[in-house]
């Protein structure tokens, strides 16, 4: 029911607010102001709900890579923005494991890090020549120019940024790690991350993975994302626009 005031009311309230209404005309004003509230917030949410949902679809136009040094969270994160965005994960390590039928601690061991990097290309390549997909890469892939050419090509790549601190804490206990199993492994990391930094900077994005939870992470890794297609819509409109 809508509630409206009378004219003299509110130029009464309006013009000597020290005088105060008649007791139903604050029991209208507050019933009023309560409507309009319960209104705008529910219709806040509403807009909330379409401008992600907006925003998300459009994300699932072209795959989504995430590369960087191991412990950073790729896997964890990927699987959480596969279900944000309702698209297909797919771990390049596992897809490796799978086709191989051995680990890649063991390919590393019996084989040498150059035949696995060869196998992992071809692995990457054969997963981006799908559907859009999101893929967590191991922390080797993109620091090999041929298999970073194949992931900027096929995919958005976002680079999970974090310092050699964290990223001992994460993987220190695991031994998983092939180039990391050595007597002084925080050493070993800090040599690896001086190496890879360089590589992983061509990446489209950069997202801070150092502090907060995973869930946290997700939430910048998707903000990136829509700062990135906005602006490239942007472009493409001007570009539209010149004659």
């Amino acid at each position: 029911m809508l509630i409206s005031l009378r004219p003299h009311y509110i130029l009464r309230m309006r013009h000597f607010p020290d005088i105060k209404p008649h007791a139903h005309v604050q029991t209208h004003n507050a019933a009023v102001t309560a409507c309009l509230q319960a209104f705008r917030a529910a219709r806040s949410r509403i807009l909330e709900t379409r401008a992600v949902t907006d925003d998300l679809s459009y994300m699932r136009g072209r795959s989504i890579a995430l590369v960087g040094m191991p412990g950073v969270g790729k896997t964890t994160i990927g699987r959480r923005l596969s279900k944000k965005l309702d698209m297909p994960f797919y771990d390049s390590d596992e897809e490796i494991e799978r086709a191989s039928g051995r680990t890649v601690a063991g390919y590393f061991r019996d084989h040498g890090e150059a035949a696995f990097r060869a196998g992992e290309r071809r692995v990457i390549e054969r997963l981006l020549d799908g559907p859009p997909i999101i893929l967590a890469t191991g922390g080797g892939a993109y620091v090999q120019e041929d298999t970073q050419a194949a992931l900027n090509a096929g995919a958005v790549c976002v680079w999970l940024k974090a310092n050699q601190n964290v990223i001992f804490e994460r993987v220190k206990r695991k031994k998983n790690r092939p180039l990391l199993n050595v007597p002084d492994p925080k050493a070993k990391l800090g040599e690896l991350l001086k190496a890879r930094e360089p590589h992983y900077a061509r990446a489209h994005i950069i997202v801070d993975a150092n502090t907060g939870p995973h869930t946290r992470t997700v939430d910048r890794v998707i903000k990136s994302l829509r700062a990135r297609y906005e602006a490239s819509e942007t472009s493409d409109k001007v570009a539209k626009c010149k004659p």
